[in-house]
């Protein structure tokens, strides 16, 4: 090999490589493109305290953290970060939304939320919500609405009585929770991945091909499932429980003490305990009940 071709290929080589530290991978080069037409990204603090209720949407992601303190920050390109609006109303209730919808994929638009206490929190509009690892929210209820595709990726909470409320292809994807009472729907294809903790009663409806995945304990446990659903609490242990499921869907449990259940359809239940089954328990002929 000559001189000349290895000066060729030395200059090849320091070409590729300055082209990747300039653009990176795909994520790199939708930030610089967005920096390039929308301006360098920064960060605003908004003066807003007070609240214990907070909504999302309009595809802004937001990460909580427990604090003392409130702090609310917005991050987002410089031409753009006046239209990610943080409104409080009845001064409890902090709104976060971005004033035009209909925005290209690669703006950033983050909003990070530090407050002592959440109440409730409402996810939807394609929003990611996560807390920062660090200590648990304490209150007495607490409610959880995840829709239009809203996506919470970890939840630290302890409550009396949880809410759970999930629809529209949104997820629940990590969420820690210990409560007195806990009542959770699932709908339209959306997912529900939870360590829960009750002292007492969980009532549970899966539907619209949704998934839940429980692990922990409870007192007893009322379960619902219809269309195509799967529940999976073999790692959520129950004393008793009744399990209502038809369709296509298909449960798996762990129930000690006592059960009782209504099938039909194409539906399997299979029980990881060593329950009695009450007699008033009823399947069709095509369904399943089955004891590991």
């Amino acid at each position: 090999m000559n001189a000349k071709t290895i000066r060729f290929l030395c200059a090849c080589f320091v070409l590729t490589f300055l082209t990747s530290c300039i653009y990176g991978n795909g994520k790199d080069r939708s930030r610089i493109k967005s920096i390039a037409r929308y301006g360098e990204i920064r960060t605003e603090e908004r003066s807003l305290s007070g609240f214990d209720t907070i909504s999302i949407s309009s595809a802004v992601d937001m990460i909580l953290t427990q604090g003392d303190e409130f702090k609310v920050t917005v991050e987002a390109n410089e031409t753009l970060i006046n239209k990610i609006k943080t409104e409080l109303i009845d001064n409890n209730h902090l709104n976060i939304y971005m004033e035009k919808e209909r925005r290209p994929g690669s703006i950033t638009a983050t909003v990070h939320v530090t407050l002592p206490t959440l109440t409730t929190l409402n996810i939807g509009g394609a929003s990611d919500v996560e807390q920062t690892p660090g200590k648990e929210f304490v209150c007495r209820k607490f409610t959880l609405k995840t829709q239009g595709a809203g996506d919470l990726n970890s939840l630290n909470v302890a409550c009396d009585t949880l809410l759970v409320n999930v629809s529209g292809a949104s997820d629940v994807n990590r969420m820690t929770a210990r409560c007195g009472a806990a009542s959770i729907h699932i709908s339209g294809s959306s997912d529900i991945n939870m360590d829960l903790d009750v002292a007492g009663h969980t009532d549970i409806k899966v539907s619209g091909a949704s998934d839940i995945l429980l692990r922990g304990n409870t007192q007893s446990l009322t379960a619902s499932l219809s269309g195509s659903s799967d529940a999976d609490f073999r790692n959520f242990r129950s004393a008793t429980g009744k399990i209502n499921a038809s369709g296509s869907s298909d449960a798996v449990v762990f129930i000690t003490d006592t059960i009782q259940y209504r099938i039909s359809g194409q539906t399997t239940v299979v029980n990881y305990g060593k329950a009695f089954v009450r007699p008033e328990s009823q399947k069709s002929s095509n369904a399943d009940f089955l004891r590991k």
